[in-house]
Formats: structure tokens, C-alpha cells, sequence
């Protein structure tokens, strides 16, 4: 018998694992759509040269995310990783609760966008959707922190371009508030 609730224990890891992957593969496509989306809104979110620098990084971001949506989808998955991912925070109801706090703040933000082309220039509007985003970039940056470098290779050029773009939005919020 112990052989059998061995092999179950590996079974029981296998799928752990692959919803645990899969989660973050999800909330790493979420984090992706949304920094593409804000990447080219126009006007920028952010000053025209924190915009130029971003849109100018995009490509290079985009693919270290899409890389590691690939890996995290792969059929690869060392058993090792469960045990990082354990470490780092990233299962169970830990990552349940990463992942609604980051999908409440994409869609504050996302609702907030449906009036941007007709309401950017309005003070309040402006604003609004500025102070919206930042807790929305934080919770991006501890969810990209948590995961090993070892599932994620490409995580601190996509944490650096993430914290140009919050540092671009905290300047804009700046030139908002010193409208007349």
C-alpha cells in the first residue's frame, strides 16, 4: 500500500501543479493585456516621454511575458517548481487571493477605460483612473516578485518596464493635479 499512496501523492502534486501554473499563466496574460492596453492609450497616461520609452520597451516586455506564459503552459513542469511556488506564497488560497485582488483592480481600471477617449481631459476623470492605477501596479509587482526567476527568467525587465510605467502615471497625476 505504500507504494500506491505514493503514487497518489505524486498525482495529487501533478494536478496541484498544473492549476497552480496555470493560474499564473492567466494572471501573467491579464498583467500583459493590460500594460499593452495602457501602453497605447492616447493620450498617454503617462508624460509623452515616459510614453515614447514605454512603447519603445514594449516589444521586449511582451515577449518575456509571452515567453513566460509559454513555459508555465508547457508540458515541462518539474516537480521542483511546486515546491518554490509553496515557498514563494504562489498556491492555494494565497494565490486565490493575489489573483482576485489583481483581476478588483484590472477591472476598476478597465471600467474606468470604457470613457477615456470622450473624458480624458477632464480633470476628475484624469485622476480618477490615475489613482486607480497604482494600486492595480503594485499588486502587479508583488504577484511578478513572488514568482521564481526559475518559471519567470524575463520578470525583472517586465518589473522595470512596470515600475517606469507607475513612476510615468505618478508624474502625470502630478501634471492633473496642477491643472488650473
Amino acid at each position: 500500500m505504500p507504494s500506491d499512496s505514493g503514487i497518489r501523492f505524486e498525482e495529487d502534486e501533478r494536478t496541484t501543479l498544473v492549476h497552480v501554473t496555470e493560474s499564473l499563466a492567466r494572471i501573467l496574460e491579464s498583467i500583459r493585456d493590460m500594460l499593452a492596453t495602457v501602453s497605447t492609450l492616447e493620450p498617454p497616461v503617462t508624460p509623452e516621454r515616459f510614453a515614447k520609452q514605454f512603447v519603445g520597451n514594449w516589444p521586449q516586455v511582451e515577449e518575456q511575458l509571452s515567453d513566460a506564459i509559454a513555459l508555465l503552459r508547457s508540458d515541462v513542469k518539474p516537480r521542483a517548481w511546486l515546491w518554490l511556488l509553496r515557498g514563494a506564497g504562489l498556491t492555494g488560497t494565497m494565490l486565490d487571493m493575489k489573483e482576485e485582488a489583481l483581476n478588483t483592480h484590472i477591472n476598476g481600471v478597465n471600467q474606468e477605460l470604457t470613457g477615456y477617449e470622450q473624458g480624458h481631459r477632464l480633470k476628475p476623470f484624469m485622476t480618477r483612473l490615475l489613482r486607480l492605477m497604482q494600486p492595480m501596479l503594485e499588486n502587479m509587482n508583488t504577484i511578478m516578485e513572488s514568482i521564481p526567476s526559475a518559471l519567470f527568467p524575463g520578470k525583472e525587465i517586465v518589473t522595470e518596464a512596470k515600475d517606469f510605467l507607475k513612476s510615468g502615471t505618478l508624474s502625470k497625476q502630478t501634471e492633473v493635479e496642477d491643472w488650473l
